[in-house]
């Protein structure tokens, strides 16, 4: 899995000292389309347990998301009022931090292919071990899991590389033999 980031090295970060308000538009500036917690305390200068209060305001402010624990996502201006960055730009950065086999399914995929018959509800993700659903900004997180390396797949591009989705086959044949994923979501939204 290749997730093109720019890496800031110990001698970079040495270098940068960067005050928690102005860390998402350095990030932004300098092509980071995440950072981890380590990368962000010594970015920031301060230890890696007040990283999160560091961020508090700055997060609060749409900021920062943070989609898995110890992984920080820098929102661009246009996605801010949304909470956060739409699920396809997520969930390559998400998977590859979390070490996690993926590909992108069902009404979700076929979305992104333009042949969907309506608008996923949420963000389905096919993963090779449990993850538990989350919502992201406004984007709720499905996720089932299944075998997915035999899964035919395509690289739809994001601006931090690209994201693994179905193919077209795949996502048809995936729609036709599971009714209850075709109708948008299996578990029940409180």
């Amino acid at each position: 899995m290749l997730i093109v980031t720019h890496s800031v090295t110990p001698v970079d970060m040495e270098m940068v000292s960067v005050a928690a308000p102005r860390a998402a538009h350095w990030a932004l500036s300098h092509g980071r389309s995440s950072l981890t917690v380590e990368e962000l305390a010594a970015l920031l200068g301060v230890p890696v347990d007040q990283v999160r209060r560091r961020l508090h305001v700055p997060a609060r402010r749409g900021e920062w998301v943070q989609p898995v624990r110890g992984l920080w996502v820098p929102v661009s201006p246009e996605f801010r009022t949304w909470g956060g960055p739409p699920g396809i730009e997520l969930i390559d950065l998400m998977m590859g931090y979390l070490g996690i086999g993926y590909d992108v399914g069902w009404l979700t995929a076929a979305g992104l292919h333009g042949v969907g018959h309506q608008a996923a509800q949420v963000f389905q993700v096919a993963v090779v071990r449990q993850v538990r659903g989350r919502v992201v900004g406004r984007t709720p997180f499905e996720f089932a899991q299944r075998k997915v390396a035999g899964i035919p797949t395509v690289a739809h591009p994001t601006r931090a590389g690209s994201a693994r989705v179905s193919s077209v086959a795949a996502t048809m044949l995936d729609l036709a033999t599971d009714v209850a994923r075709r109708e948008g979501s299996t578990t029940r939204r409180r």
